[in-house]
């Protein structure tokens, strides 16, 4: 970061931490209070945080262009999603999905992964990549998050 970027990388980590922030808030009241099965819950709380986004529509257009962009906001990119993983790894205990004991390396791997799956159909959609109408947004992002967790945490290799 150079002295003539410095306060406009400043201004956009900022910025998305802010956004992010509320997205996650969201995620997690969602969460806090839902109904017990996981793809309903995974659901609405893929709702709940894309209508963050999408409210005001500048913010949605921001986060999906700051991304792409890389540099200013990775910090606050890795910090967002590893505390969305950490919220859905939380999730899934309360709503008693262990079905199968799987390892703490284990359930994280499968968190990151199921966040990283539907914020990047998620990050397409805002940023125009895709054409896709919200509800198909939400149905394809709950539907890869959960297509990954149950890859990453199934007793198959």
């Amino acid at each position: 970061m150079n002295r003539r970027t410095a306060p406009v990388d400043t201004l956009m980590g900022t910025l998305f931490e802010e956004i992010t922030g509320e997205v996650r808030s969201a995620v997690r009241a969602v969460l806090a209070d839902t109904d017990p099965r996981l793809a309903l819950a995974a659901r609405r709380a893929v709702s709940s945080g894309l209508d963050v986004l999408l409210a005001v529509p500048v913010k949605g257009h921001f986060v999906a262009a700051a991304q792409s962009a890389g540099g200013p906001v990775a910090t606050q990119r890795a910090r967002a999603t590893d505390d969305l993983a950490a919220i859905v790894e939380a999730g899934r205990h309360a709503q008693g999905v262990e079905a199968t004991p799987v390892s703490a390396q284990q359930a994280r791997v499968a968190a990151i992964g199921a966040v990283g799956a539907a914020l990047r159909i998620i990050d397409s959609r805002l940023g125009g990549e895709i054409d896709v109408r919200r509800d198909e947004a939400v149905t394809w992002s709950t539907a890869a998050a959960l297509a990954v967790l149950a890859a990453v945490t199934s007793e198959r290799p």
